[in-house]
């Protein structure tokens, strides 16, 4: 009961603070509960568009928010139409027959994977069931494959294989009983299924690939005995439940980590002496396309040096074809795409400051660089070879997005913008590198879909219904550039209240992250977080974000300066960002508030005790104390605790919470796998013991995205009515 008072005590000072703040008023106004479903929001969010083979087809499921969101459809290529496989007589049947007529019709599919010639799809619904079914045929087939993870076809696509119970499996597409191929030999081992840490810091998605002529399977073996073990503790009911993480903190024991090859049908399994992660990280692997050998990736502890060798599959050999250095450390970038038949593989590197792709020799020898200059490729988007062209997204032509080039395989010419230099532009290309599927967006622009003809550059738009921003009163955000410490242009992105009156001064809410591997402030639709930045805009709030150094996309140097130092720099950024604010006359600078959420919980705290320039600031999800946070991700920045002490200290807002400045909110999900509770315990604990007035909201059963609508609706609405409380005119 006290909790409803609470939350009802809270809606009360919503009602009146809204009023003293002048809350515009629409014919629609956006409710919280709207504007936390990203779902209503997401436009032509098409998941994991696949193509087929031919480049005739492109298979994807329809988004969440959309009158038939789960269905998995076709889109035909010549024609531009859209097919609902459940229109399709003979799908419709074969999935009646499966499950029942009934739920057949209302089915939804969680995913879909096509088989490598393009045939048979795998696809998994949200009834629980999975099954293969052959494309133009009447032929379906249930799998029990329920829990599998990871699945991938073969090569010849007559089996799938996957992961379960910590090994790995493989299955016959026409059915029957699936076969173990490698179960763990320990009860701290995985087999072909990444470990916490890989996934999450390392981006692995998966750990085993199948050998070019599908005979045998390579994967990775995660040894984890070493590892330190963390409670993940519920006590959301009468008998609390507690899981066992391996979790290693910096200066731990990081997991044991080998690459083997198991024979597809004996089962007979091999280790590869040269492909071992000894006291680094054996990154990434991939199949040379003769299936002669792997090429690995591996790094170092401190991650400054990164080599990639080719590993022989038959006998465990290996020899470098390239190595990197970095001063402060080395970013991975994906996986390698091989070319000329295997010859040659790109890869992106940083080696000249920015992100930028090479072409290597397989037999090792100096790589060329295929494109240059102050700009970062986000990624490899496709290969042409027939016409010598690489294809790759990037922001040469505006930093805030990201647009498509086209780039010569062979690097004697600059690369060719193919998509316009306005907002951000996301592309798939078909296999043969002749047309691409391009989902374009801008800040209030929701994603819109269209198939391009790479020849020719022209574009047909598809028919994908998006949201309507402009009755629901959206603000277009103004992106501005501020001079930061350093000479650095820093980029910021302001929205004015929907009721702007220049007459008038408003408050300030700041959002930050501020930490490596990402960028706020970007031309593109983020129907996650816009939608609540205009709920703000439209109860009276200035909303402003600023990506300070350390931010991604805008190249090494301006990444680095965090190098064994965390807060300081990305602060003295912020700051920047706050005067900007109080030279704009509308601004009230005595009512800036921030937050953020897990680096930029961190950020939210290290800003509160270490100025005065915030009146309040809310902390989703905190780090407070690197030490409590994983090895390969602190270690990357700060290096080992042993030989960074001071490092470590003074990044943590914990140590200096006797120096709080302003009212400070902390929420945190109790069952946070990725940036434990503990660290906001022992920021409660220190800001108890140094006398400081603060609050908490903490939530059962959550993990670090506190995804549960019910609990994100309290957080949300805590927020609102903390920063209408704290940041009203006194």
């Amino acid at each position: 009961m006290r909790a409803l008072r609470t939350l009802w005590t809270i809606l009360l000072l919503l009602a009146s603070a809204r009023a003293a703040l002048g809350a515009a008023q629409f014919v629609k106004p956006l409710t919280l509960e709207e504007a936390l479903r990203s779902s209503l929001w997401a436009g032509a969010d098409l998941r994991h568009p696949a193509w087929s083979p031919d480049g005739e087809r492109v298979y994807f499921i329809r988004p969440a928010g959309s009158p038939t969101a789960g269905d998995l459809c076709f889109l035909d290529v010549s024609s531009a139409g859209i097919t609902d496989l459940k229109s399709v007589p003979a799908f419709s049947a074969a999935l009646g027959e499966i499950l029942s007529p009934g739920e057949a019709k209302t089915v939804r599919f969680r995913s879909f994977l096509l088989s490598p010639g393009g045939r048979f799809l795998f696809l998994r619904t949200d009834k629980g069931a999975s099954l293969v079914w052959e494309i133009g045929s009447e032929k379906a087939v249930a799998l029990p494959l329920e829990d599998a993870g990871a699945p991938a076809w073969s090569p010849d696509e007559t089996r799938l294989a996957y992961t379960s119970a910590h090994g790995l499996w493989v299955v016959e597409r026409s059915g029957g009983k699936p076969r173990s191929l490698r179960a763990p030999d320990g009860p701290a081992v995985l087999c072909g299924e990444p470990d916490w840490l890989y996934g999450e810091e390392l981006d692995l998605k998966t750990a085993f690939w199948w050998s070019p002529d599908g005979r045998s399977i390579a994967y990775l073996r995660f040894d984890e005995a070493a590892v330190p073990s963390f409670p993940i503790l519920d006590e959301s009911s009468v008998e609390p439940s507690m899981e066992l993480q391996r979790y290693p903190k910096p200066g731990d024991k990081n997991p044991d980590v080998s690459l083997r090859i198991v024979d597809a049908v004996t089962g007979a399994d091999r280790g590869l002496a040269g492909a071992e992660s000894g006291d680094g990280y054996l990154a990434a692997a991939a199949w040379t396309p003769d299936g002669s050998g792997l090429l690995t990736a591996w790094l170092n502890r401190d991650q400054d040096r990164l080599v990639l060798r080719r590993v022989d599959a038959a006998t465990g050999e290996s020899r470098t074809v390239y190595e990197e250095t970095s001063p402060s450390w080395v970013n991975l970038w994906g996986d390698p795409v091989f070319v000329e038949g295997g010859k040659r593989f790109l890869w992106i590197s940083e080696r000249d400051g920015f992100a930028h792709v090479l072409s290597v020799p397989v037999s090792g020898g100096p790589p060329v660089q295929l494109t240059r200059g102050p700009w970062v490729v986000d990624e490899i988007a496709g290969v042409d070879e027939k016409r010598g062209r690489l294809y790759v997204s990037g922001n040469r032509d505006n930093p805030l997005g990201s647009q498509l080039y086209a780039a010569d395989l062979r690097g004697r010419r600059s690369a060719v913008r193919l998509t316009p230099v306005a907002g951000w532009a996301s592309a798939t290309t078909s296999p043969d590198g002749r047309r691409a599927l391009v989902i374009s967006s801008a800040v209030t622009a929701p994603d819109a879909a269209s198939l391009m003809d790479l020849g020719t550059g022209r574009s047909r738009p598809l028919p994908v219904a998006g949201p309507d921003l402009a009755s629901r009163g959206f603000v277009k955000p103004e992106f501005v550039e501020i001079g930061g410490p350093g000479g650095q242009v820093l980029y910021g992105k302001l929205t004015r209240p929907a009721d702007f009156d220049p007459a008038r001064r408003y408050p300030v809410i700041m959002e930050i992250y501020g930490g490596p591997h990402a960028q706020l402030v970007q031309d593109k639709w983020a129907p996650r977080w816009e939608p609540w930045n205009q709920f703000l805009a439209q109860r009276g709030f200035v909303t402003f974000t600023l990506d300070n150094r350390g931010s991604a996309r805008r190249g090494k140097a301006f990444e680095e300066v965090l190098l064994k130092r965390l807060g300081r720099a990305e602060l003295e950024d912020q700051l920047a960002g706050v005067a900007y604010l109080k030279t704009l006359s509308f601004v009230d600078p005595e009512r800036i508030g921030v937050w953020g959420w897990s680096y930029g919980g961190f950020m939210t705290c290290y800003a509160l005790t270490h100025t005065g320039a915030f009146r309040c600031g809310v902390a989703v999800a905190p780090v407070t104390d690197w030490r409590n946070y994983d090895s390969c991700y602190t270690e990357r920045y700060l290096k080992l605790p042993a030989d960074n002490p001071k490092g470590y200290d003074e990044s943590a807002p914990v140590k200096a919470a006797g120096n709080l400045s302003g009212r400070l909110m902390i929420a945190h999900g109790l069952v946070d796998d990725n940036v434990h509770f503990a660290n906001s315990v022992q920021m409660t604990d220190a800001l108890i013991e140094a006398g400081e007035d603060f609050q908490t909201a903490y939530y059962p059963r959550m993990d670090h995205g506190i995804r549960g609508p019910e609990a994100r609706r309290d957080l949300f609405t805590r927020m609102a009515g903390f920063f209408e409380q704290t940041l009203a005119p006194r």
